[in-house]
Formats: C-alpha cells, structure tokens, sequence
C-alpha cells in the first residue's frame, strides 16, 4: 500500500492494470480529482498510442481514457 507524506496534502491512490500485463499504482492529488465513476463504453482513436485506450462521453465531453 502507498502511503502519503502529511506534507503533500491528500491524494487518491489507483491501480491500473491487469492479471496479465501487471498492477501498477499511481498517486494523484485528492484535490484535483473531479470524479471517480465506472469506466463508460469508449471509441478508439486511429493510430492513437497504445497507452489511450480510447474516448468516452462524460456528460456530453470527449474525455481520454488512459
């Protein structure tokens, strides 16, 4: 588990990843986060790099999906 230093404020700690390519953790400042939700369905983007999984619409936005 990751844990934050009290000087660097709250942050939101995601797992990214699956049983087959690995888990990785990135931290995020707590501030900064909007929303956290369900992955939405998502078009792909031609000849986009392999880490943009695609686009969603989140409440009428086009919003990359890393």
């Amino acid at each position: 588990m990751l844990k934050a230093d009290a000087r660097a404020g709250r942050v939101l700690v995601v797992s990214l990843g699956s049983e087959t390519s690995g888990d990785r953790r990135f931290a995020l400042p707590a501030a900064r986060v909007r929303a956290v939700a369900p992955v939405p369905s998502l078009t792909r983007v031609p000849g986009a790099p392999p880490a943009l999984a695609g686009l969603a619409n989140v409440r009428g936005a086009a919003l990359p999906v890393l």
